[in-house]
């Protein structure tokens, strides 16, 4: 007897993570819609992961796990899920993440309905203290159907027609220890028909100060990050987005130095703070937008303004070195803002 063809493929890359693994399965073998394949990539996991996996799997047949002979990363198990789906739709889940019970079902009627190449919920953050946030509203949901590139993060809130990610072979970046998601959702956004929305079920994003974009990041990390930014910037330029669509253009861009500002917590020593000042100054550079790119740091990086503006790397590192902490880092914002009102 032929097998129905689910309609979500649910990818899970998972890595040593026996202390929240069962958070996560629960949340998606308890979906209510029951027609999903769970496939969950094992990447070389030395702690139980690999047993708990294995204990799901005898008693769910909609659980595959696929090991990893050797550990390669979070993009690399997840493009080997999307090697093995067979779905209508894709998902990905991170291993210590959880979502409502409705959240495949409510995505899955919604994309249906409307046709769309991608479908996004919204998420809660939970924060590294276990605090829950209030709902992340920055990706507006009105505004994203508006306008796709509105759509500038929380990738994994979203379903994404199988088709269409085969079709046009949309895949993650394997050499990015971090921000690879980012040019995957970017890359599927600038093909995507359009991109519809629901508002009413959540996917809950856990802080770990030890998780891949923790609160202290490598130098191999920040390297990472910006250079993905530049990346994404250079794809925005070769599609002409600045002049086709530049409301899209200024949120994707915006976004990303909102990224980097937080990179600036993780920069901990003369050799993170050069790496990061330069990939400030470097991604301004290819901006094609300066002119709103500036008036969008006057008003929420003011102390930052003059270096880039100047492109004065010197400066910059001198600056960041001198307020390597959030408190300093506000309060020379702060004074920056005082002076200018004292000169007006």
């Amino acid at each position: 007897m032929k097998k129905n063809k689910p309609k979500i493929s649910v990818i899970v890359p998972v890595y040593n993570a026996q202390d929240y693994l069962e958070r996560c399965l629960n949340s998606i073998i308890n979906q209510t819609l029951k027609e999903i394949e769970i496939i969950c990539i094992n990447d070389c996991s030395s702690d139980n992961s690999l047993k708990i996996l294995e204990n799901y799997a005898k008693n769910d047949k909609r659980i595959k796990i696929i090991n990893h002979k050797q550990n390669g990363g979070e993009s690399k198990a997840r493009n080997t899920g999307l090697e093995n789906v067979h779905g209508e739709y894709i998902a990905f889940v991170d291993n210590d993440d959880e979502i409502d019970l409705d959240f495949y079902e409510k995505l899955y009627k919604k994309a249906t309905k409307t046709g769309s190449d991608i479908t996004k919920a919204r998420h809660y953050q939970i924060e590294y203290d276990g605090r829950m946030g209030i709902p992340q509203i920055h990706n507006n949901q009105k505004e994203i159907e508006e306008n796709k590139l509105c759509f500038i993060g929380m990738w994994w809130t979203a379903i994404y027609k199988t088709k269409f990610i085969k079709d046009n072979n949309i895949k993650l970046p394997q050499d990015f220890l971090i921000s690879g998601d980012r040019i995957f959702l970017q890359k599927a956004l600038l093909k995507a028909n359009f991109v519809s929305t629901i508002d009413d079920t959540f996917y809950y994003h856990y802080a770990r100060e030890d998780s891949g974009a923790g609160k202290i990041l490598s130098k191999e990390k920040i390297i990472s990050a910006t250079n993905a930014i530049k990346i994404q910037t250079n794809e925005l330029n070769e599609y002409k987005i600045y002049s086709t669509n530049p409301k899209g253009y200024d949120c994707i861009f915006v976004e990303q130095f909102k990224i980097l500002t937080v990179l600036h917590n993780s920069c901990n020593n003369d050799d993170n703070i050069k790496i990061y000042a330069k990939g400030m100054i470097d991604i301004y550079k290819i901006c094609k937008r300066k002119e709103q790119f500036l008036r969008f740091l006057e008003e929420n990086y003011l102390c930052l303004t003059k270096y880039i503006l100047n492109e004065d790397l010197s400066g910059l590192i001198e600056f960041l070195k001198n307020h390597n902490s959030t408190v300093k880092f506000l309060a020379a914002n702060l004074r920056a803002k005082i002076n200018r009102r004292k000169v007006s």
